[in-house]
């Protein structure tokens, strides 16, 4: 897709993971 925003709980920080299709 492009960008997929992962909030982690335990790091309470927004990750942001790129997937190349």
């Amino acid at each position: 897709m492009g960008c997929l925003l992962v909030i982690s709980v335990l790091l309470t920080r927004t990750t942001c993971i790129t997937e190349p299709l």
